[in-house]
């Protein structure tokens, strides 16, 4: 099944340009490892990433994302988050159709993807399992990528947190308000 968005106000639109590096998607969120698009793309600032593709490439990687590496009958699959969805609309004209005569119809769906942008993330694997899957999906994929790594650790609890931090709590009551305020310090070097 193809993805694309569930209801939409107009069928067609316009095609809508992104310039520059993405900013905003750049980091590794919720997996450990993720896929980044590689820039400079040719003669434009993003690239087209269509529905067909962005599953072919979530198959390749549920495909090889196994603890055992892909060869034997594991059930558990490592989780594999989208970061891009294909919410534009691509236009055709029939084929040997003339000019004119107003806007073909939808003939897919695309996502928008520019240099920098993390597309595809996943949770932990053995590295060498990450590497073989990264390999196999690169391979489907229109544009360059690289593979990436989570830069900081989720702490979940005080107890998992490096020594060279220390959280204080402030309490300062303003009226009959009292306000709490968290804040990182570093801790003293002996």
């Amino acid at each position: 099944m193809s993805l694309q968005p569930r209801n939409r106000v107009w069928r067609k639109a316009f095609e809508r340009f992104e310039y520059g590096v993405d900013h905003r998607s750049h980091v590794v969120r919720f997996g450990t490892y993720g896929i980044q698009a590689q820039g400079p793309f040719p003669k434009q600032d993003f690239m087209k990433f269509t529905a067909k593709q962005i599953e072919a490439v979530r198959r390749a990687l549920s495909k090889k994302l196994k603890p055992d590496g892909g060869g034997g009958r594991s059930r558990r699959n490592v989780k594999v988050w989208m970061r891009i969805f294909p919410d534009r609309p691509c236009t055709r004209l029939t084929p040997e159709s003339r000019m004119g005569k107003g806007k073909g119809d939808v003939d897919h769906f695309a996502a928008a993807v520019r240099p920098g942008q993390v597309i595809i993330e996943f949770g932990s694997a053995p590295r060498k399992v990450v590497e073989d899957a990264f390999k196999y999906a690169a391979d489907r994929i229109p544009f360059r990528v690289r593979l990436v790594e989570r830069q900081t650790p989720r702490f979940r609890s005080a107890l998992e947190r490096p020594p060279g931090l220390q959280t204080v709590l402030e309490r300062r009551s303003a009226g009959s308000e009292a306000r709490s305020t968290l804040s990182v310090v570093p801790n003293p070097v002996n």
